[in-house]
């Protein structure tokens, strides 16, 4: 489990991730299988600060609103000094920040703390929230054989592997791309995934002076829904 704070984009907090790492290795004389498979979950504490800093202001007053009330302040603080000067200009700014920010919630006290507790569990970086609810997944197998104990004049090689990413959109950092045409896919996990094979043949001639390789490689890249 990881709490710590890290800058990319934005600065993030993590609060509670936790990361999963499996591993699976079986070998015999003529084959091997290997699986893997990680996952990570930032869990239900961890956000972001960008948007949590925005949406506490704008839980106090939208932008728009805050606009208005400052040039209104503005204004009446202008307009009533009489003869307009540089000091008049700095004292009617002042007055106006000060209107404008008037039951603007203060870092320390309970008020704040409660609609900070709220953002933070909310999943909505656009208005209302900063929650960074990110879990992710891949799953990867692969194996080959040899062929050589059943064809013993020629050692063939054949192989073959399959990864898959496994994404949960959280409609922030991950959003999936079918929900554009189709809006109940917005919560489905969504996936990219590989897989691939190869074949190779090996004949050694002249008492093993002289090698001959054929090899074949196909790979495949698709996305699920």
């Amino acid at each position: 489990m990881v709490t710590n704070n890290y800058q990319r984009g934005n600065r993030v907090r993590l609060d509670g991730e936790t990361i999963q790492q499996h591993a699976l290795d079986i070998r015999a004389r003529d084959f091997s299988i290997k699986a893997y498979y990680t996952s990570e979950n930032t869990g239900n504490n961890s956000f972001n600060y960008r948007p949590l800093g925005e949406n506490i202001d704008m839980a106090f007053k939208k932008s728009g609103q805050w606009w208005n009330d400052y040039t209104a302040a503005f204004n009446s603080a202008y307009n009533s000094t009489g003869t307009p000067t540089y000091q008049n200009v700095n004292a009617s700014l002042d007055a106006a920040r000060s209107s404008a920010d008037n039951g603007r919630y203060i870092p320390g006290t309970a008020a704040f703390d409660s609609v900070r507790n709220k953002i933070i569990h909310t999943n909505n970086w656009d208005t209302v929230g900063a929650q960074m609810l990110l879990k992710s997944a891949f799953v990867h197998v692969e194996g080959q054989y040899d062929w050589s104990h059943i064809i013993p004049f020629i050692q063939i090689l054949t192989g073959a592997n399959y990864r898959n990413y496994i994404v949960t959109p959280d409609g922030n950092n991950y959003v999936n791309p079918g929900a554009y045409a189709n809006p109940k896919l917005a919560n489905k996990d969504f996936h990219y995934y590989s897989y691939g094979w190869f074949i190779q043949a090996t004949k050694q001639l002249f008492d093993e002076k002289l090698r001959m390789l054929k090899s074949e490689k196909n790979v495949f890249v698709k996305k699920r829904k």
